[in-house]
């Protein structure tokens, strides 16, 4: 069985852009990205105690190759949305596995 057939879900990011408006003011929008397959999951009681210690809220953990997002970023999978809550970790180093933290902040 490979990595890629345990990602069962798809994948939206949105990342902050910023843009001027008529006013002349700043404004902050969601562009969304390209989907990308991935797998959420709940973390355990464990894994969120231990960033409740390190006064970090995550409730969820995606996997997905590797790609860019950073912690101002959005993900929607299905109806849900999560706001990514740390940098991306390469989990082996080696460029084919990413782990992503999340908090969970609609569900649709």
């Amino acid at each position: 069985m490979s990595f890629l057939s345990l990602l069962n879900q798809m994948a939206t990011p949105k990342a902050v852009t910023s843009s001027v408006d008529s006013y002349g003011a700043y404004t902050e929008t969601l562009s969304a990205g390209a989907a990308f397959a991935c797998r959420v999951r709940l973390l355990n009681a464990r894994e969120r105690l231990v960033y409740a210690q390190a006064g970090v809220q995550a409730t969820h953990r995606m996997y997905c190759q590797p790609r860019t997002l950073a912690d101002s970023d959005q993900v929607t999978v299905g109806s849900r949305t999560y706001q990514v809550v740390g940098p991306a970790n390469d989990v082996d180093a080696m460029g084919r596995v990413m782990q992503v933290d999340m908090v969970e902040v609609r569900r649709g």
